[in-house]
């Protein structure tokens, strides 16, 4: 978690010490460490050995380095060195600042010059300091101090840092709110328009993009942000308009095309969204009437004794793989049988809201046309809600009657033949030859909605395969223009959204070893969150990826080849 502990005082005075009899060594950052892997050891000139200081320079550009790349992933952190100088206590506390880090200093100061000087006698010969150098350090040490803003702790309070979960018993009710998504009227339907004074609100993460109603959803946020019953949690979107809000780069195309253009023109104050942001929580950890809640926006698959060693985008993005969601509730339901777990953000297979009897999933695709959830905690038990979302981003697609007209010719068709698994099936040519393909294959429909999810291209054939395929039979056969595809080696995979989710489809089949394997290979290759942004754009524009993956020396890599819209007339996607 977002915690930074800097430790203060002279060579000698126990912080190594400290930080060894605490079992830290994991999450310290040495300034002496660095310094031996720089320049090892040097020799003086009286034969002794010491820790020479001539990178300095080097050493803490590295040391500001690490720490930079450390509050990337909201690691719980602790800096040994002297930090004597207020100005490096100051440049300490803005990196940190910029990650929206708690900062605390164990101050050892107190430490008798004396004790320090015996210490250092007795410290391994390369780390012991001139006794010069050490009164230098501490007539530096009483002109300096600790900047206001930092939390002050003793060896002996150091615990009092860890988080410990707060007891929420004076509530009538927990409730907590699984993603929005920028979706104001269902969040008001399950709200009823309402926040009770006597019960607690943990709002779990992404309440923005995505979804029409961004703006009425961020201006009710912010009027109830300060509210002492409101509690909100950081999502993987709320990175988005963190770095928006600050002038920093936003690495989303849904926000920076959609999200960010509504709140310019809406000119919310960026001081409002600012404090928001700070205020964002990485995760709730209560007991309720002897209930021990804990909410995050991912998941994880247990408590442990100490939250804080949990990096922060675990909380955020949860433990494991995007894929991995189930594993970590059902690891969440043996690990933690005493403990409810509340998450939101995942949940690729459409599961309920309750999984598990103590596991909670509040993401069910709220944006695209699916529910809002909710679990509320009382003293008699708990109770789930679903409020189903009816104001989302519509996309034109084809009339019920004419893809039931379309199933009924495919069925009837004796060159045609249907794959099927649950409701989808997938419609597809049994010989391919010039004269026995109809003039629509390779197509992925929900039969039991009439809905033509995916699908791929019209007429395809592999030239030269047959006598009948050939250039010299071709020629006289073909309408033109058409497309021609050189694939020395590869797998077609077909890449869709349904009902919120992304589906993959390999080699132009529904039940196949090689569906799992695109999947695998699309999350390696582009990672969660372009996936993410791919199901959105397929949900929203209602199409189909078309995709080529190639495994070179080893080397997996996709190639995105065609976008076609999920109609019945073949019709390529184009950006308007």
């Amino acid at each position: 978690m977002k915690k930074f502990i800097i430790l203060r005082g002279l060579p000698g005075c126990g912080k190594s010490t400290f930080i060894k009899l605490h079992n830290l060594e994991p999450y310290t950052v040495s300034s002496d460490a660095i310094r031996l892997l720089a320049v090892s050891t040097s020799m003086n000139v009286d034969g002794s050995e010491n820790i020479s200081g001539r990178e300095d320079k080097w050493v803490w550009k590295t040391i500001n380095e690490i720490l930079e790349k450390r509050f990337q992933y909201g690691l719980f952190t602790i800096l040994d060195a002297t930090n004597i100088k207020t100005n490096d206590l100051n440049a300490l506390k803005e990196l940190s600042s910029r990650y929206n880090y708690k900062v605390y200093c164990l101050d050892m100061t107190d430490v008798p010059i004396e004790t320090v000087l015996r210490r250092n006698k007795q410290r391994l010969s390369y780390k012991v300091e001139p006794e010069k150098a050490i009164y230098r350090m501490n007539a530096q040490l009483q002109s300096s101090s600790i900047p206001s803003d930092f939390t002050i702790i003793s060896e002996d309070n150091f615990n009092s840092i860890f988080y410990t979960p707060q007891d929420v018993s004076n509530y009538n009710k927990i409730n907590f709110i699984g993603d929005v998504h920028g979706c104001y009227d269902a969040l008001m339907e399950m709200l009823n328009h309402n926040i009770k004074d006597n019960e607690l609100y943990v709002f779990c993460g992404d309440y923005l993009d995505r979804g029409i109603q961004n703006i009425e959803t961020l201006n009710y946020l912010l009027d109830i942000m300060n509210k002492p019953n409101v509690i909100f949690l950081n999502g993987n979107h709320e990175k988005h308009l963190n770095n928006w809000v600050n002038n920093n780069e936003v690495f989303s195309e849904v926000f920076t095309n959609e999200t960010a253009v509504e709140l310019k023109k809406a000119q919310i104050s960026t001081k409002k969204i600012k404090q928001f942001c700070n205020n964002l929580k990485e995760c709730f950890y209560g007991v309720y009437n002897g209930k021990i809640l804990f909410a995050c926006h991912g998941g994880i698959p247990t408590i442990p004794e100490h939250i804080d060693f949990i990096p922060s985008h675990q909380l955020i993005n949860g433990v494991g793989k995007y894929l991995d969601c189930e594993s970590i509730e059902e690891n969440f339901y043996k690990n933690c049988p005493n403990a409810f777990l509340i998450h939101g953000h995942r949940n690729i297979t459409n599961e309920s809201i309750n999984p598990f009897g103590n596991v909670f999933n509040l993401e069910n695709g709220v944006e695209v046309g699916g529910t809002l959830r909710m679990v509320s905690f009382d003293k008699n038990g708990f109770e789930t809600k679903e409020v189903v979302n009816t104001i989302f981003k519509k996309f034109k697609e084809e009339k019920t009657e004419n893809v039931k007209t379309l199933i009924s010719d495919f069925r009837k068709n004796e060159n045609i033949k249907e794959i099927a698994e649950n409701n989808i099936s997938l419609f597809t040519a049994k010989e391919k030859t010039i004269e026995q393909l109809p003039e629509i294959q390779n197509i992925y429909i929900d039969t039991s909605e009439n809905k033509i999810i995916a699908r791929s291209y019209n007429k395809s054939i592999k030239l030269d395969k047959e006598p009948k395929t050939k250039i010299s039979a071709l020629k006289n056969k073909l309408n033109f223009p058409l497309t021609v595809y050189s694939r020395k080696n590869g797998i077609i995979g077909t890449f869709t959204s349904y009902k919120g989710k992304p589906m993959f489809f390999a080699q132009n089949s529904i039940i196949d070893k090689n569906n799992e394997c695109f999947k695998d290979v699309m999350y390696k290759t582009l990672g969660n969150k372009k996936i993410d942004e791919l199901n959105h754009h397929c949900n929203i524009h209602n199409c189909t990826m078309i995709f080529l993956f190639v495994e070179n020396n080893n080397k997996t890599e996709v190639f995105l080849l065609d976008i076609i819209y999920n109609n019945i007339k073949f019709e390529k996607y184009t950006k308007k």
